[in-house]
């Protein structure tokens, strides 16, 4: 039986060149794999013994749609067997006529009923994903430090709302933002301005003149959607908050990135506990700017679809320490990728080389 490392990286090379072609129009199309109950059952090694039990197969006139083959860790001189049957073709009372023949013949016989593992085929179907946000999107829990003011609250549901109501192939949805919000953009982008030169990757501070950002205005989601639309095909849609790893990654599949619209608490512009406008602009949007890093980005999101939950905490650690808490060694020195935004540098420690985007872990 071939391992789920190895079917899950078939399926991919499958679907790669389909989900490539997908994100960009929202035509392409991403087959889903085939489910449905699934049998497991051992053979002594002998010639003839796979054929009399397909034998069984035929006269149950039960079709297979999957088949592999490993050999038992339990009983020597045995192979195991796992199949998936096409139980649109065949009744219950076919299946459990075939489990009682393969009996016969086999040590150990199983059936499992698989449930499909849902994941967007087209660039469409991630409206079903941006209302699942983990986070509740109108309402701040005690600890958030905007939680105390109630306009903040208020201000908050409002952009929720806008984000919540966002259709894919619709304008994307413009905010008019107040002078408070401005000058905490404002304070955000003047202090990690000074820290580029000195802390940030060569490809983001390549990118970032290009970004186009400005004191005194925050730059609407179809400005920037547009501008990484023409650099690499990524483009922008609106979140309400936090999705989980899983939903956040299919995104990243068609090269859209999921971004929140709100602007963190204005009293402490120097933190913020949950992704926010700042933080997606200033600190995304110039690395999916750069056409590696953009590449990368869809990979992750891509071996991500249909993943098993073990494959998913995976793929986000990975996102996690490059994209978010991200470092890379450039000339002998560790530059920040993105998180250079949010002024606490000094709680990375995790390192990356990247050569020129593949990823080593080592200590720091």
């Amino acid at each position: 039986m071939t391992s789920a490392t190895e079917a899950q990286l078939n399926a991919w090379k499958d679907f790669t060149s389909v989900a490539k072609d997908a994100y960009a129009d929202g035509k392409g199309e991403i087959v889903q794999s085939q489910t449905g109950p699934s049998l497991i059952f051992t053979l002594s090694e002998k010639v003839g013994g796979l054929a009399d039990a397909l034998a069984f197969f035929k006269q149950r006139k039960v079709n297979l749609t999957h088949i592999e083959s490993r050999k038992s860790k339990d009983d020597r001189g045995c192979f195991e067997f796992y199949v998936i049957v096409d139980d649109k073709e065949s009744t219950p009372k076919d299946i459990s006529s075939l489990l009682e023949d393969l009996k016969k013949i086999s040590k150990n016989v199983s059936l499992h009923h698989e449930e499909a593992l849902w994941y967007p085929s087209k660039i469409s179907d991630l409206d079903r994903l941006s209302t699942r946000v983990r986070s509740n999107a109108t309402e701040l829990s005690k600890d958030h430090p905007g939680y105390p003011d109630k306009l903040y609250r208020e201000r908050r549901k409002e952009l929720a709302a806008l984000s919540m109501k966002y259709k894919h192939g619709e304008s994307l949805p413009k905010v008019t933002y107040t002078k408070e919000e401005i000058n905490t953009w404002d304070t955000v982008l003047s202090a990690v301005q000074k820290l580029h030169p000195t802390h940030a990757c060569k490809e983001y501070i390549k990118m970032l003149p290009t970004c186009n950002y400005k004191l005194g205005t925050i730059p609407q989601f179809d400005e920037m959607s547009n501008f990484l639309k023409v650099r690499t095909g990524f483009t922008l849609r609106p979140v309400a908050g936090l999705l989980s790893a899983r939903d956040f990654l299919c995104g990243l599949a068609f090269r859209v990135f999921f971004a929140t619209p709100y602007v963190r608490y204005s009293k402490t512009p120097m933190y913020t506990p949950e992704p926010d406008v700042i933080r997606e602009f200033i600190g995304h949007v110039p690395l999916l700017a750069d056409p590696g890093f953009a590449q990368f980005a869809q990979e992750l999101g891509m071996i991500s679809l249909g993943a098993p939950e073990e494959w998913i905490k995976r793929i986000s650690r990975i996102y996690w320490f490059t994209f978010e808490f991200g470092m890379v060694r450039q000339n002998g020195d560790l530059k920040h990728t993105e998180q250079v935004c949010y002024l606490h540098l000094e709680s990375c420690s995790i390192a990356f080389r990247m050569n020129p985007f593949t990823m080593i872990l080592h200590p720091n």
